[in-house]
């Protein structure tokens, strides 16, 4: 079973780049992850005359990272080296490869400015569909506390179950925020009753972040929830700075606040200035469960539903379970972990009958295994017994 199981790792060297190869090494341990190393050469060069100079000397750099890395009983795959627009490439091999995550840098920090990220990043966070987790310069070197803004639209429900699942690995924390956007200003000139719209607003709003919240599976995750109320940008960086975050995972196309992602002042106000890692999720889910179907054997759909109870995935541990009882409907051990699994869902009803189920084979095959020994007593004193 993977749900990481490639990692783009691109590097152009610098210091920047030489945080992501640390947290390289902690993401594919974690996830048991294949790493795959790219190096661009930008076209804004004209190379012709020292190409090969140019991929030699890169390659070398390459190799010795791949070196580390499997000294560090991590996976890698053959080096990339492409030459062309950096951000295009990056894009277009992530896509090719079929990972599931951009690791990169933040970029080098400018004298002018507190936290920022490099242009090639920023360019790569606009183009890529891929999901893109940003290691800052001054990134934590754990994982305890995780921030993740929502605005109920699909793209924060993938950040968030994404989000879970990131804390259910590292065992951090996760702190789950709505931020209510002020009234706009043109309300106020229409002389409507703001400060009435705006709790009425906020009652709303807070209801709609409860039944969103109560849609996912926290099983295994210590999780909160925060109501803010203000400018989406400015409320998420104080809750960063609030909660020491060392994460923070958005989506990239909501409806409220952080909806404008790289293409208006929210969320770049909150790249620029945030200072700690964050990863961004567009159309594709960071964690992808990958189960092995090809053998439909008892044995494989009960490791395989293990695994995935272990990992939080409740639901398709279930169908797991249910492989085996299709396979065999006396195997005890699947209907004891398809209670456990309802359990965990809370869903008593469910797990009752499936518990109950194991115990009702359970006694019939007590039952049969003493008929068994009564008629072999029997045999061995030669006698019949009038009751079989």
């Amino acid at each position: 079973m993977k749900t990481l199981e490639r990692i783009l790792l691109a590097t152009d060297f610098s210091g920047s780049s030489e945080k992501a190869v640390k947290w390289s090494v902690t993401l594919a341990k974690k996830f048991n992850s294949e790493v795959i190393l790219l190096h661009v050469i930008s076209k804004d060069y004209d190379l012709n005359l020292v190409t090969n100079m140019v991929r030699k000397a890169a390659m070398d750099q390459l190799s010795i990272i791949r070196s580390q890395l499997e000294l560090e009983g991590v996976a890698t795959a053959k080096p990339i080296i492409q030459i062309g627009k950096i951000c295009d490439i990056i894009a277009q091999t992530a896509d090719e490869k079929d990972v599931n995550l951009i690791l990169m840098g933040s970029g080098e920090k400018d004298s002018k400015e507190r936290f920022v990220i490099g242009t090639t990043t920023s360019k790569v966070l606009r183009k890529a569909d891929k999901p893109v987790w940003v290691v800052k310069n001054d990134a934590a070197k754990e994982i305890r506390n995780v921030l993740c803004p929502v605005d109920f639209s699909d793209s924060s429900r993938r950040a968030l179950k994404n989000a879970i699942h990131i804390c259910r690995k590292f065992e951090a924390r996760l702190h789950v925020l709505n931020v209510v956007p002020p009234i706009p200003p043109e309300f106020a000139r229409l002389r409507v009753n703001t400060e009435s719209l705006e709790e009425s607003m906020a009652h709303e709003q807070i209801q709609h972040f409860k039944n969103f919240h109560d849609e996912f599976e926290f099983y295994g995750v210590e999780w909160s929830t925060l109501d803010r109320m203000g400018d989406p940008a400015t409320e998420i960086l104080n809750c960063v700075s609030e909660l020491d975050a060392d994460l923070l995972v958005m989506g990239t196309h909501g409806r409220t606040g952080i909806n404008r992602l790289f293409m208006g002042s929210v969320t770049s106000k909150v790249i620029r200035e945030l200072p700690c890692s964050f990863i961004t999720t567009k159309s594709e889910d960071l964690i992808q469960l990958r189960v092995n179907t090809e053998i439909s054997s008892l044995k494989t759909h009960y490791k395989n539903g293990l695994n995935l109870m272990d990992e939080g995935f409740l639901k398709e541990a279930e169908q797991q379970f249910r492989g085996c009882i299709r396979i065999n409907n006396l195997h005890i051990p699947a209907w004891n972990r398809l209670a456990e699994v309802y359990d965990k869902m809370d869903n008593k009803e469910q797990a009752k009958v499936a518990r109950q189920t194991a115990q009702s084979i359970q006694r019939k095959l007590w039952d049969k295994q003493a008929e068994l020994e009564i008629r072999g007593k029997s045999r061995l004193f030669g006698k019949k017994s009038s009751q079989f």
